[in-house]
């Protein structure tokens, strides 16, 4: 358990595993604080209900996917995906956090196209 989140490793992922939950689990804490910097404590509750969905089920369900599709359109500031407490982030483009960002959000969607598309590299 983190600050952010009462995702348990202890119980979640027992079941059959795609890419996605295996990323998901692996960069929890930066997801998490991401979701923090870009959408403020909404943005982190939505990452909580995806940990909780991913937790239950071993394959991506509907609400999970399209948790995931919020959560990408979130790092990647997509004007749709905006949350009632998200204020207006002016980060630098030269900022590491941009960076770090950009490598989570390639990672998410690379791991969930594996996970919807297993034999695609």
């Amino acid at each position: 358990m983190n600050a952010f989140t009462n995702f348990d490793h202890c119980v979640a992922f027992v079941r059959d595993r795609t890419p996605i939950h295996d990323f998901v689990e692996q960069y929890q804490s930066a997801l998490c604080h991401a979701a923090h910097v870009l959408g403020g404590a909404q943005a982190v509750q939505e990452l909580d209900r995806l940990f909780g969905d991913l937790s239950r089920e071993g394959t991506i369900g509907l609400h999970a996917r399209r948790r995931i599709d919020r959560i990408i359109g979130l790092f990647e500031q997509d004007d749709d995906n905006e949350y009632d407490d998200q204020k207006p982030m002016f980060i630098e483009l030269p900022d590491a956090i941009v960076a770090e960002i950009c490598v989570l959000v390639d990672g998410l969607k690379d791991a969930l196209r594996q996970s919807v598309c297993p034999h695609a590299s």
